[in-house]
């Protein structure tokens, strides 16, 4: 039985995502978010039919740390990081619950 929108967007926020939406491949090719760098989804694959877009925010980070100074991009850099790395990983595992990426071979973890 293939997934329903609801059941896409609820599994990427049960992986950190803070905001889910689902997109027509043709409707990103037709209208890309950046004309200046289209970054279309038929230049990874002409078979696609809908992206993904998950999308995460630093903001409470953001106010815990008091004026902007050199010391406060370098930790915003370094949240912005971590962030990159957790959202990497909840992609992939989003990515293997969808069906898109094989589970990860358990003898390449030893």
């Amino acid at each position: 039985m293939p997934l329903t929108a609801a059941e896409v967007k609820q599994k990427a926020r049960e992986l950190g995502a803070d905001l889910v939406n689902l997109v027509a491949c043709a409707t990103l090719d037709a209208h890309p978010p950046d004309p200046a760098w289209p970054q279309i989804p038929s230049r990874i694959s002409q078979r696609m039919k809908t992206c993904i877009d998950y999308e995460g925010h630093l903001r409470e980070a953001q106010e815990r740390i008091p004026e902007e100074t050199p010391a406060k991009r370098e930790k915003l850099a370094a949240l912005r990081s971590e962030a990159a790395r957790a959202a990497a990983s909840g992609l992939r595992a989003h990515a293997r619950w969808i069906g898109a990426l094989p589970e990860p071979d358990a003898s390449a973890l030893e």
